[in-house]
């Protein structure tokens, strides 16, 4: 017999039914409040395993203060329609204007960049950027591309994407920096390590990863000129 103070234990299907439903609010909390990548969380290569990356010395980067963006290349990876050469050079824009480095220009660039015959060589980008007087000039592949199929709370298909990035000085078509990217999201369920990284348990878009990594790409460039005023 129990005291009038004592409660009988609590059924055991009844505390697994309490313990599911907390865990489906939890997850539900998670998803609403964190269903996108935050700008300006990506790390450089030391910190984003997923961003491959190396630099020149420090000393390279003295002098570098203007970056002309070319219009980036779409590789065979990606699907077609699966995105635009524009809103590309809108992300690469935006994660460049995030890390303070001073863009030129777009539509400049495009102007310049009309008037070289080929614009497909380092000789034929830097071309481009000595027209618009930038100091380094940044030329962009996206290999991979795939959108999400599904929904933020289930998706049938993962977005993945993966691109390669290299930045050359123009008074000499030094290659500064230059690195890759590549992610493919997976369940949380499959690595609960990766929690952290993707910000929330939501599935994200394959635009938002790519601005993840643009973002730490930048990061990294960023990083790499800013070791020239420290050194000096």
């Amino acid at each position: 017999m129990y005291s009038k103070l004592a409660r009988p234990p609590m059924p055991l299907n009844l505390t697994y039914f309490k313990c599911a439903w907390l865990a489906i609010l939890c997850i539900l909390t998670s998803i609403v409040s964190c269903s996108t990548i935050q700008p300006g969380t990506a790390g450089n290569s030391a910190t984003d395993p997923r961003l491959q990356a190396k630099a020149a010395k420090s000393s390279e980067f003295l002098h570098i203060n203007s970056l002309a963006i070319l219009t980036p290349h779409l590789g065979r990876g990606v699907g077609g329609g699966a995105i635009r050469q524009s809103d590309v050079l809108s992300s690469i824009i935006s994660a460049a204007t995030l890390a303070e480095l001073q863009v030129v220009d777009p539509t400049k660039v495009s102007t310049a960049a009309a008037l070289v015959p080929t614009a497909q060589s380092v000789s034929d980008s830097v071309a481009i950027a000595r027209r618009v007087g930038a100091d380094a000039v940044l030329v962009t592949e996206i290999r991979v591309f795939e959108e999400r199929h599904g929904s933020r709370v289930g998706a049938n298909v993962a977005a993945q994407v993966g691109f390669g990035m290299s930045l050359y000085r123009t008074k000499d078509s030094l290659l500064l920096w230059d690195g890759s990217y590549f992610y493919k999201e997976k369940a949380a369920s499959e690595n609960l390590l990766d929690i952290p990284e993707r910000g929330s348990l939501a599935w994200h878009s394959g635009a938002e990863i790519l601005q993840r990594g643009l973002e730490a790409a930048f990061s990294s460039i960023a990083e790499s000129r800013r070791s020239v005023f420290l050194s000096h």
